[in-house]
């Protein structure tokens, strides 16, 4: 968001120390102050200082309303934070974490394709519970059928359960819908596609892709 990225390049202009120290400092005057704590957040998942992250997404989900969309948003930043801490780290503790954090905003938000799609690959890209993964998979996608995002994370968790001809005919989907956008195709959507095309027979698509 915008301020995300002032604080970054407040960060690139004077380096890491103003920007804590200015936080802080509106901290000790303003304690109930949530875009400190913002800002203090995105400055240290950039520079991967994950328990500083999460001691500040904490202190904004504590801050903010308890049923608020806010919160929510909070919610969903802390279980993005998490995996990436996990993949960085392998500190499963912070993998079943991100779970819970995406399991409890479904159970507030069961039709939010957004999370239904997130946790449904989180699951399937570290292999766990792929058959719940591909019913979340699929709930996103027949709640918004016509996205090439749920229709790449429905692709790949077919692939995960082995329905191979059914993942390369979705992923294919998203790819031609990509292509059809101003955006383009994400360069990470081949490596599904090349995957399935291997476990296939179809080598030379799969050298292309």
């Amino acid at each position: 968001d915008v301020l995300s990225g002032l604080v970054l390049r407040v960060n690139d202009l004077l380096g890491s120390k103003v920007v804590y120290d200015y936080c802080r400092s509106i901290q000790a005057e303003k304690p109930e102050s949530i875009a400190s704590y913002v800002a203090e957040y995105a400055l240290a998942q950039e520079l991967n200082e994950f328990d500083q992250a999460l001691e500040s997404i904490n202190r904004c989900i504590s801050l903010a309303g308890v049923d608020s969309l806010e919160r929510v948003s909070f919610v969903q930043r802390r279980a993005h934070l998490l995996t990436i801490a996990y993949e960085k780290t392998l500190d499963r503790s912070r993998l079943q974490k991100a779970i819970a954090d995406y399991e409890s905003l479904i159970e507030k938000m069961p039709n939010n394709t957004g999370v239904l799609n997130n946790l449904a690959y989180v699951l399937a890209l570290n292999d766990i519970r792929l058959s719940d993964a591909l019913t979340l998979a699929q709930k996103a996608l027949e709640l918004s059928p016509n996205n090439p995002t749920m229709m790449d994370t429905y692709g790949f968790v077919l692939y995960k359960n082995r329905d191979y001809e059914k993942a390369l005919e979705y992923l294919s989907a998203a790819r031609q819908q990509f292509e059809q956008s101003e955006a383009g195709v994400p360069s990470e959507i081949h490596e599904p596609v090349a995957m399935v095309q291997e476990m296939l027979g179809l080598k030379d698509d799969a050298e292309k892709a």
